[in-house]
């Protein structure tokens, strides 16, 4: 969670480039992960996917479900969050790392297929993933990297071999390509993706052309799900709610007074459902059928400069067919957590789609308290969870949380679907 997580600041996901400075206090070279020059991975081909069939939302009372389409059982989504990070530079005492996920330099296959079938033995099947903009754009002309597209259309293409769902988190707009407009004097940075008509459209185009690309070198984009933002917030650093007077006139059509608190809070309503409309409708209409989300983190996490209103996500008026929520033991008691997000009545499914225990307990401790909050997530605050990822599967170089891996792979062992079947018991 990009409030409180070092690591989380290294997102490309978070409209940044997808570098960031991270102290070099606890991290020894032994972290940094293995050189670039890795495999690029075979030639497009058609494979056979271990998945039976897509999967569909289901609306209920107290939050609904999913099933799979073909037979209706109901599918909990099990797995992690994957985003390995790559040393790219050392300034002073700083170091800086990148998302390298689908760098053309760093996806290797075979160490993918590793890890799947490390994953499918142990009964996951869901794996999230996170695009970097300062990578998946064209750095020589308009449009999208061709080499970054295809190795995340093998990743999916691999991972449905396994049996493995890829959730993908779009995130920001790509830095390259012609796709990130200027900012204006009335939206500033992150406040555009939501307010302004000329970053909605681009937003548009970029998932119009990945979704077009991802199909071109075969992924089973049906065996996908999609992820708009991984952390929605707004910015009260930047225009126009930096603004203590005037008037702004938005995507949805309106016009508000930055005058009044109950202006400002109306038009952040009101544009974020637009927002999400839009970009969900595009992706509906380019891959029918297709499951969308956006990430939050919970309001009782109070911050001077951001501000989080997930309410109208839970809500019908927003298409978006679920909602992940990132709760953490060391951000209080999980039912705070939950109640903050004001789901209420909510019928759409609603996944933790980050959860994970920090390093000042030994990792038997998180073994304990990452069980306790799933089994408990199941039913909580009028709230039934519908999946679980963890955060995260391999950053080694993130010193705040326990990885999967560590200490011989506990945690990855100790949440398994081959360890407990039910995560609700």
């Amino acid at each position: 969670m990009k409030m409180h997580s070092r690591a989380r600041r290294l997102l490309g996901s978070l409209g940044m480039t997808g570098l960031a400075a991270i102290g070099t206090a606890g991290i020894s070279a032994a972290t940094v992960g293995r050189a670039v020059g890795a495999k690029r991975p075979a030639a497009t081909r058609r494979v056979r996917s271990a998945i039976d069939s897509p999967l569909q939302a289901v609306d209920a009372v107290h939050g609904g479900h999913f099933v799979v389409a073909s037979t209706k059982a109901t599918f909990r989504l099990r797995g992690f969050d994957y985003q390995p990070l790559v040393l790219r530079a050392i300034v002073g005492r700083s170091r800086e790392y990148a998302n390298e996920t689908f760098a053309p330099s760093y996806y290797n296959h075979s160490e993918v297929v590793a890890m799947l079938k490390t994953w499918q033995g142990l009964g996951y099947n869901a794996a999230r993933v996170f695009l970097n903009p300062g990578q998946i754009g064209n750095p020589h002309g308009a449009g999208l990297n061709s080499a970054y597209v295809r190795n995340l259309a093998d990743f999916v293409k691999t991972a449905a071999q396994y049996g493995v769902r890829t959730l993908i988190t779009v995130g920001a707009l790509p830095n390259s390509g012609g796709y990130a407009p200027s900012l204006s004097h009335s939206f500033g940075i992150y406040n555009a993706d939501y307010l302004s008509p000329v970053f909605i459209a681009s937003q548009n185009r970029y998932l119009t052309n990945l979704i077009t690309a991802l199909r071109g070198d075969g992924a089973p984009l049906v065996d996908a799900l999609w992820e708009l933002k991984g952390e929605q917030d707004w910015n009260n650093t930047a225009a126009p709610l930096s603004w203590k007077s005037g008037i702004v006139a938005t995507a949805d059509g309106k016009r508000y007074n930055m005058a009044s608190a109950a202006s400002r809070v109306a038009m952040e309503n009101s544009n974020l459902v637009h927002w999400a409309n839009s970009l969900t409708s595009t992706i509906h209409r380019l891959v029918p059928g297709s499951l969308v989300g956006v990430g939050v983190y919970p309001p009782s996490v109070k911050r001077s400069t951001w501000t989080v209103r997930p309410q109208l996500l839970f809500a019908a008026a927003t298409q978006v067919n679920f909602v992940d929520i990132h709760v953490y033991p060391n951000l209080g008691p999980e039912l705070t957590q939950v109640n903050s997000f004001g789901a209420g009545s909510t019928r759409k499914p609603v996944i933790m789609g980050e959860f994970g225990a920090t390093r000042a307990a030994p990792v038997a401790v998180a073994v304990k308290a990452l069980t306790s909050w799933q089994r408990a997530s199941c039913h909580i605050g009028g709230l039934a969870v519908s999946g679980w990822l963890m955060w995260t599967w391999n950053s080694s170089v993130d010193t705040e949380f326990w990885d999967a891996l560590d200490d011989g792979g506990l945690l990855s062992r100790a949440l398994a679907p081959t360890t407990r079947p039910n995560p609700c018991q």
